[in-house]
C-alpha cells in the first residue's frame, strides 16, 4: 500500500491548549518525514476534527499513501466510549439496524464473495491491528483487539464490511387484504435469526419470488441471519409485513393438521405462510392447509419443514 506514516497518540484532556500542541506536533512530524503537500493537508485537517469530536481515549492516525493516486486514512479506536464504536456495535442489535440503516458483513468467504459482485453500497471496512484492509475506496476503522472482538460478535476474526441496508417495502394490513403474489411467495414470522437466514437460503435455492416478513419475524440483517443465509439475504426480494393476525385467511398454511402435501395440487399464484419453532402456527383460521407426514416423531424443525414444503413447489422461474 506505499509507505505508512503513523502519528503519534492523541488523549483529550482539559487543557484548551492542546488543539495548538497537536498543531506543533504534526508539523514537527511533517518536517522529519517531509510527507507530501497533499498528504499534510488531509492529516492536519484529520487530527484537529478528530480531536474536536473525539470523547475519550486515544485514537491512533495512520495515514496510508499509494503513489499519487490516492490515500486513505486509517483510525484506530481504543475506546468504548467513541461515537464511531458506539454506532458500529450497534449494528449487532435490531435497534441498531433499524436506527442507522447499515448492516455488518462477517466471514471472509461471505465477504470475498460479495467483493467479485457487489450489489449493495460499501459504507465502511473495520480492521483489527494487523488486518490489512480489502477496500480500497471505503472509510476504515481499525479497531483495537478488545473492541474488534465485541463487534466480530461471529468470531470471525477477518475484516468486516458496514453496508447499507437495500431499501425493503412494508406491506400494511390493508395491501395484504387486496395482494396478488407474484407466483408462490412465503410469509414468514421466524423470530430466531439464525433459523430465518436459514430459510431465506432455502427460498433462493427453490426460487420464492418474495419473502414477506411477519411483524414477528427477527430482523434479516442481524450477522446471526446474514450468516446462516450464506449471503442469500442480499440477494433475495424481501418486503416487511403486518402481524400474522393480519393476513389474509386465503393464505396457505404449513400444519400439522393439514391436507398431505404428497396430494396437495399447489396454485399458481399463492402466499405460503410458515410456522415457527416452539408454539408453531395458528393456522386454524386460514382456509387452506398442508402437512408434511412423518413417521415416528410428532414435528419437524420449521426451517427443516419449511424446506420440504418449498421443495414441493410447482417450478418457478426467477
Amino acid at each position: 500500500m506505499g509507505e505508512t506514516f503513523c502519528v503519534s497518540c492523541l488523549r483529550r484532556n482539559n487543557n484548551r491548549n492542546n488543539n495548538r500542541g497537536n498543531e506543533l506536533t504534526l508539523r514537527a512530524f511533517e518536517a522529519r518525514h517531509n510527507v507530501r503537500q497533499g498528504v499534510k493537508f488531509v492529516a492536519h485537517v484529520l487530527i484537529l476534527c478528530l480531536f474536536r469530536h473525539e470523547k475519550q481515549g486515544q485514537l491512533l492516525v495512520k495515514i496510508f499513501a499509494a503513489g499519487a493516486e490516492y490515500i486513505y486514512i486509517r483510525i484506530m479506536l481504543e475506546s468504548a466510549q467513541n461515537d464511531t464504536f458506539k454506532k458500529l456495535l450497534s449494528l449487532t442489535s435490531s435497534k441498531g439496524l433499524k436506527e442507522e440503516g447499515l448492516f455488518l458483513l462477517s466471514g471472509e468467504k461471505l465477504i470475498r464473495e460479495f467483493l467479485k459482485k457487489p450489489n449493495l453500497k460499501i459504507i465502511g471496512e473495520i480492521t483489527a491491528p494487523k488486518q490489512t484492509p480489502l477496500v480500497k475506496d471505503a472509510k476504515l476503522v481499525e479497531l483495537s483487539a478488545s473492541l474488534f472482538d465485541q463487534v466480530d460478535v461471529l468470531g470471525t476474526h477477518f475484516n468486516i464490511l458496514v453496508l447499507e441496508q437495500p431499501l425493503i417495502p412494508v406491506l400494511t394490513a390493508e395491501d395484504m387484504a387486496a395482494y396478488t403474489p407474484n407466483g408462490i411467495e412465503v410469509v414468514a414470522p421466524t423470530g430466531d435469526p439464525g433459523n430465518l437466514g436459514a430459510l431465506i437460503r432455502s427460498c433462493e435455492a427453490f426460487s420464492v419470488r418474495r419473502v414477506i416478513l411477519s411483524r414477528e419475524a427477527a430482523h434479516p440483517f442481524l450477522p446471526k441471519a446474514v450468516k446462516a443465509s450464506a449471503g442469500s439475504v442480499l440477494r433475495v426480494n424481501l418486503a416487511r409485513g403486518p402481524a400474522l393476525a393480519d393476513f389474509p385467511p386465503s393464505c396457505i398454511a404449513l400444519d400439522m393438521d393439514g391436507v398431505s402435501i404428497n396430494d396437495f395440487k399447489w396454485p399458481s399464484k399463492a402466499l405460503l405462510l410458515l410456522g415457527e419453532e416452539g408454539p408453531g402456527l395458528d393456522a386454524s383460521r386460514f382456509h387452506t392447509r398442508v402437512r408434511i407426514p412423518t413417521t415416528g416423531v410428532e414435528s419437524l424443525n420449521a426451517v427443516v419443514a419449511a424446506s420440504i414444503a418449498l421443495s414441493r413447489l410447482p417450478e418457478q422461474k426467477n
